[in-house]
């Protein structure tokens, strides 16, 4: 099974997206602080963490830096995706491409959210 560390700060969001993902067997653990993110995942191994730009109090970039700059191989190796509640700039996509993160908007559907989820971690998914 898919193990996620979703984050953020918007608890109904969270709960939500982590209800849904459940249906699509994804085992999602979530957390509202941003900054807790490298201390849970140096006592557990996630293949996918979720967070979204406006992270609190570490911003999504400061965390990517965080994670992809890590000393634990297993961290810094963790595929990330970022998400964006609008188009980001240019200058964002650089910096994503440039550290292997992936991004999507954060509103879309649930079946994009499975379908991108599923590509990164190269799961198969069937939409029923």
């Amino acid at each position: 099974m898919t193990k996620i560390l979703f984050v953020d700060d918007n608890k109904s969001f969270l709960d939500a997206m982590a209800r849904y993902l459940a249906w699509y067997d994804f085992q999602v653990n979530t957390l509202e602080d941003s900054s807790s993110v490298i201390s849970h995942c140096q006592n557990h191994v996630y293949d996918l963490c979720i967070f979204d730009t406006f992270s609190q109090p570490l911003s999504g970039y400061q965390l990517v830096d965080l994670i992809k700059s890590h000393i634990n191989p297993t961290i810094r190796h963790m595929k990330i995706l970022v998400i964006f509640e609008e188009e980001p700039q240019l200058q964002r996509f650089i910096f994503m491409r440039k550290h292997g993160v992936y991004a999507m908007m954060k509103y879309s559907s649930v079946e994009r959210w499975v379908e991108n989820i599923s590509a990164i971690v190269q799961k198969p998914f069937l939409i029923s």
